[in-house]
C-alpha cells in the first residue's frame, strides 16, 4: 500500500504533493492525539475498576460486621437471660418463708436510694457535730 502511495505521489504535481503531505501530517497528528486519548481512557478505566473493587470489598466487610454484630447481640441477650435466671435462683435461696423476691433492678434502685439517704444523714450528723463543738467553744 505504501508503494501505491509513493507511486501516486510521484505522478502528482508538487502543489498537490504538498497538500497531500500536509493532510498526511494532520492525520498522523490526529491519530497520535486519539492514541493518547485512548491511553488516558484506559488509565481512567483501570482506576475506576480499582475503586469499584474497593467498594465491593468494603461492602463485603460491612456485611460481615453486621452479621457479627447480630451474633454478639444474640449472645448478649442470652447472657442477660442467664444472669436474670441466676439472680432469681440466688434470691430464692436467700428469701425467708414470708419474704418475697424483688427484681434485681428494683433492688439496685432501692439500694442507691438508701445509700443517698444514708449519705444525707451522715452529712446532717457532721453538721450537727460541728455545731455542738462550736457552741461548746463559745461557752468556754
Amino acid at each position: 500500500m505504501s508503494k501505491r502511495i509513493s507511486i501516486a505521489l510521484v505522478t502528482l504535481n508538487p502543489e498537490e504533493n504538498k497538500i497531500l503531505d500536509k493532510m498526511h501530517r494532520q492525520k498522523v497528528a490526529e491519530v497520535e492525539k486519539l492514541t493518547q486519548t485512548v491511553r488516558e481512557l484506559e488509565k481512567v478505566l483501570l482506576a475506576g475498576a480499582g475503586a469499584a473493587n474497593a467498594v465491593c470489598d468494603y461492602q463485603r466487610k460491612v456485611q460481615e460486621m453486621n452479621e457479627e454484630r447480630k451474633t454478639l447481640e444474640q449472645e448478649v441477650a442470652c447472657a442477660k437471660v442467664t444472669a436474670n435466671r441466676v439472680a432469681t435462683v440466688v434470691a430464692n435461696e436467700w428469701k425467708d418463708a414470708n419474704d418475697k423476691v424483688i427484681p434485681v433492678k428494683q433492688w439496685l434502685e432501692e439500694r442507691k436510694f438508701f445509700q443517698r439517704e444514708m449519705q444525707q444523714l451522715c452529712d446532717k450528723l457532721a453538721v450537727a457535730d460541728r455545731t455542738t463543738k462550736a457552741e461548746a467553744q463559745l461557752k468556754v
